[in-house]
């Protein structure tokens, strides 16, 4: 778990731990697609993190942008998706953090199956994230944005879709995850009791 800390320190400790697997990493501050390399050599399944971070404003200067960079106007450094190729959880929490934009994202992740989200476009981005990813097992949106938005809920009839309410603490809900604290359900735990309630009525 890596908060506010910068690129550099969060790459020296990763640089120590080399069987990594469940990873959250927020607010980092420096370049963030720095960590790229880093990351490939780790067997990580499980991230927290927003994925825009690794987005390089087109303001950068060529020499300072990495070597794969995407030619969008968002340019991602395509490595990013290899580096991640193990990623089987990817939680986005940033307020506002994913849109529409970032939907085409997640296909590019061979083994992901689970992703939670918070979105303030949760019409225009769940069914776009539910048809491109068949593999895709199961999609948590956090309540209190739908409930924000005013949104009728009734059009969200795909079963691997999962509405639960955010985590009152999300720094003591990835420790707890993490830590397989007893008798501690996370929203994964949750969101899979739901969709095997309703595969099941």
């Amino acid at each position: 778990m890596f908060r506010a800390q910068t690129v550099p320190i969060i790459v020296k400790i990763l640089e120590l731990c080399p069987n990594v697997g469940n990873l959250a990493i927020w607010s980092p501050r420096g370049q963030t697609w720095r960590l790229i390399d880093t990351l490939s050599h780790r067997p990580i399944s499980r991230l927290s993190m927003d994925l825009g971070l690794f987005c390089v404003s087109p303001s950068i200067s060529s020499d300072a942008k990495p070597e794969h960079a995407s030619p969008l106007t968002e340019s991602i450094d395509l490595r990013i998706f290899d580096a991640l190729h193990y990623l089987t959880h990817l939680t986005i929490l940033t307020d506002g953090a994913f849109g529409v934009s970032k939907c085409h994202y997640l296909t590019r992740f061979p083994r992901l199956t689970h992703v939670a989200i918070r979105t303030y476009e949760p019409r225009d981005v769940v069914q776009p994230i539910l048809s491109a990813c068949p593999n895709l097992t199961m999609l948590i949106v956090f309540s209190d944005d739908l409930v924000s938005c005013g949104e009728d809920l009734s059009w969200m009839t795909d079963r691997r879709l999962v509405i639960l309410d955010s985590p009152p603490d999300a720094l003591t809900e990835w420790w707890n995850s993490a830590k397989g604290k007893k008798n501690f359900k996370d929203f994964w735990m949750l969101g899979g009791e739901e969709i095997f309630e309703a595969t099941n009525e």
